[in-house]
């Protein structure tokens, strides 16, 4: 069974000691617990090993065990009440990043489709450099083919042509 927490009241009327002999054996170690925010002792008992942990032979009353019974089951209560509270806080706190989550999908995708339109326009832009250069070059050799038939100026004055 696990450990359960007591004050240290209710664990010295469990082993049927005093409780400032519990936080005795808390402080030496024997038993483990801490200390909450406002100071206050809390132990961790295990209630089927506590039987032989007990300091005297005094036999715990009906009462006592119902007492740890109760004290158990509400622990366990707010134990029940608190997770609960972290999981409607956890729901919550889902809720608010589903949409945040649904939006970074829709835009991761956004951004692969526009890499890959960049990727086109770069190819694109590759392919028109190479077409002016293409037509930069034919450009080029119709002038200096029209260079070459027409005469020179001196030649147009003397009438001579080019042999």
């Amino acid at each position: 069974m696990s450990k359960v927490r007591m004050s240290l009241k209710e664990a010295g009327e469990h082993f049927g000691i005093k409780p400032n002999s519990v936080r005795s054996r808390w402080k030496a170690g024997k038993i483990d617990g801490e200390r909450d925010n406002s100071g206050k002792v809390w132990v961790w008992v295990d209630p089927t090993k506590a039987a032989n942990d007990r300091g005297s032979k005094k036999k715990v009353s009906k009462v006592s065990t119902e007492g740890f019974e109760t004290n158990e089951i509400k622990a366990l209560r707010d134990h029940l009440k608190a997770t609960t509270e972290q999981l409607d806080k956890a729901n919550a706190e889902i809720e608010v990043l589903r949409p945040q989550a649904t939006e970074a999908v829709r835009l991761q995708a956004e951004v692969k489709g526009l890499l890959d339109q960049q990727g086109r326009g770069e190819a694109e832009i590759v392919r028109l450099v190479d077409s002016l250069d293409k037509m930069d070059k034919e450009r080029r050799e119709l002038i200096e083919a029209v260079l070459k038939r027409r005469p020179s100026l001196w030649e147009r004055i003397t009438g001579q042509g080019k042999a």
